[in-house]
């Protein structure tokens, strides 16, 4: 890797990791002093809740940036490591709460009246059926090379699209909610995370739209999982949060982290399709001679 665009990448990383502590913090700060849970919304007037909800967008503005710098300049020539202990821990843990939340997470409820057309499906059935998929397919990551894995890497895809349904037509707050806001963008990011994940299997990742969705999914997946977990270990008594659900999306944003240190030893010059074709061939022709 160019030494100039590994000093790119770290500084984009580590403003991303920047945006994502403030973020917490002050989401922390708004959550616990200036949330009003009769309206709920955050008070009005409220600096830190305006800068934990409009800050993470910048970090996503800065992964797109990087994505343009690094479009046709990098590419990976392998796919990253899914060993080591960061990359092991962390899916075991995603895979054991991802099985444990299907069981014992939030119970159900009606998350939308029977006049709209999206009541024929029962969403927290569909999160539960792919959470108990995707548990095992985080399960054997670290252990299984086979090829169904890229079919089984469709499970968290889905998992994601169900969460993010649910969270939309979730009862008991108003559609506008911060909280919910701030949870629903979590949840597409790490659709679309997900969703990028799988080109690896099939052989045709881009180096630029995978930093885009791996740091804008660890930005809004950190900005909205820590103050949760602070709030929970501090004083959940008027929030509720529920623990499984966030201690899995704990796990994930571990993942995601994790996800990131294997990346490097992936990265190589950008090939274009001709010059990789020139090599094959120069490859064949030696091995016939």
């Amino acid at each position: 890797m160019k030494k100039s665009f590994k000093s790119i990448m770290l500084i984009m990383i580590a403003v991303i990791f920047a945006i994502t502590v403030i973020s917490s913090v002050c989401s922390y700060i708004a959550m616990a002093n200036e949330f009003d849970h009769n309206i709920f919304h955050f008070k009005k007037g409220s600096v830190c809740a305006a800068i934990a909800m409009y800050l993470p967008i910048l970090s996503s503005v800065v992964a797109l940036a990087g994505m343009f710098i690094l479009r046709k300049k990098m590419s990976f020539h392998s796919v990253p490591s899914t060993t080591g202990i960061p990359m092991t821990f962390s899916s075991t843990f995603v895979g054991v709460m991802l099985i444990v939340s299907a069981f014992l997470g939030k119970a159900p409820s009606d998350y939308v009246s029977q006049n709209q057309p999206i009541a024929v499906f029962n969403l927290s059935t569909w999160v539960t059926i792919t959470a108990i998929i995707s548990g095992v397919y985080f399960l054997l990551i670290p252990f299984v090379k086979k090829s169904f894995m890229t079919l089984m890497a469709f499970s968290p895809v889905l998992w994601a699209a169900f969460s993010l349904l649910e969270e939309y037509f979730r009862a008991g707050e108003p559609i506008n909610s911060p909280i919910r806001t701030i949870n629903l963008a979590m949840f597409s990011f790490l659709l679309l995370f997900f969703a990028e994940d799988i080109r690896f299997g099939l052989g045709n990742q881009i180096v630029g739209t995978y930093y885009f969705c791996l740091l804008s999914a660890i930005s809004f997946t950190g900005t909205a999982v820590l103050p949760k977990i602070a709030i929970i270990i501090v004083d959940n008594s008027k929030f509720k949060f529920d623990i499984i659900s966030w201690c899995l999306c704990a796990a994930i944003l571990l993942f995601l982290l994790a996800r990131l240190t294997t990346l490097p030893s992936a990265l190589g010059n950008y090939m274009s399709k001709s010059k990789k074709e020139n090599v094959s061939a120069n490859v064949g022709t030696s091995e016939d001679n």
